[in-house]
């Protein structure tokens, strides 16, 4: 009964952390039973797809990734020894700096594929240098950075 108990707290936090943290969200109140089951659905989902990626970069973010097998329900959770290496040394195995979840994805959002336009209609495409953070991560979700632009380049958007 205990460990279900502590099971639900875990669920509660995920939920509380993916509305408010995660999509920043604001409260939404439903009053049918079919709006209440569709959001909850919703928010599960969301939950899921959002656990892969954590789980994937658990390496480079302030996770635990070997939880200590619990042998009483009772006791306090213990954090594993790699995870205390990294709470105290707050850099990866790899030695990189550790941000936190939000920190990695906006990091990993500044990957940019820039348009640059020239005087007489002349454009060409740069790709961003991925840093090592980038890199890692790239590796972690098994998904190459391109190193090369593809493909014929768009025109532009005439307004």
């Amino acid at each position: 009964m205990v460990e279900a108990y502590k099971d639900l707290a875990v669920v509660e936090r995920d939920f509380r952390n993916l509305k408010a943290i995660d999509l920043d969200l604001r409260p939404v109140y439903h009053w049918t039973e079919k709006r209440v089951r569709a959001h909850v659905f919703i928010c599960m989902l969301a939950a899921y797809l959002n656990w892969h990626p954590r789980k994937a970069l658990a390496p480079l973010i302030f996770t635990d990734e070997e939880i200590p097998e619990r042998t009483d329900p009772v006791a306090p959770a213990q954090r594993s020894e790699g995870a205390k290496a990294k709470d105290a040394a707050q850099k990866s195995p790899e030695g990189l700096d550790l941000p936190s979840y939000r920190t990695l994805l906006s990091h990993l959002g500044s990957l940019r594929r820039s348009r640059i336009l020239f005087a007489g209609g002349h454009s060409t495409e740069k790709l961003s240098l991925p840093t090592p953070v980038q890199r890692r991560a790239s590796e972690l979700i098994g998904m190459p950075i391109p190193i090369t632009v593809k493909g014929k380049p768009t025109e532009p958007k005439r307004r």
